[in-house]
């Protein structure tokens, strides 16, 4: 009876939390996971979609913008894991603050500074906030 009540719990819990989520939140995730889902996939010119236009005219081509994030940002590339957390506006800009886990097991903290475009939403910068080891 406890486990029903729990695995009750559970759901309806889940269910809440998520029903709690605005359009914009929703629209975050949706961008955001469709990223890493493309990076996963080795997609690049599907995960280029998903850059700000300033960004799109900064690398120029897919590749490159896939290279630069394999480089510089390696716990995207090879994500195992996504949560989204808090979104935090700042001096005008908008951040969806994200825990990513990388497939080598190290838990990164990282933000995406999302604006709105004709398109829809993008990513227009991501800053990694901390590095989490494993026991730390």
């Amino acid at each position: 009876m406890r486990l029903l009540v729990f695995a009750l719990f559970l759901t309806f819990g889940l269910n809440c939390g998520a029903l709690a989520q605005g359009p914009r939140e929703v629209a975050f995730a949706t961008v955001i996971g469709g990223q890493l889902t493309a990076f996963e996939q080795r997609d690049l010119v599907s995960a280029f979609s998903y850059a700000a236009p300033t960004i799109q005219n900064m690398f120029g081509a897919p590749v490159r913008f896939g290279a630069m994030v394999a480089s510089g940002y390696p716990m995207i590339w090879n994500a195992d894991y996504s949560e989204m957390l808090d979104v935090i506006e700042r001096n005008g800009e908008i951040w969806q603050e994200v825990m990513i886990t990388a497939k080598d097991a190290g838990i990164h903290l990282l933000a995406y500074r999302m604006i709105e475009t004709d398109q829809g939403w993008k990513i227009a910068a991501v800053q990694i906030i901390k590095a989490l080891g494993i026991g730390t």
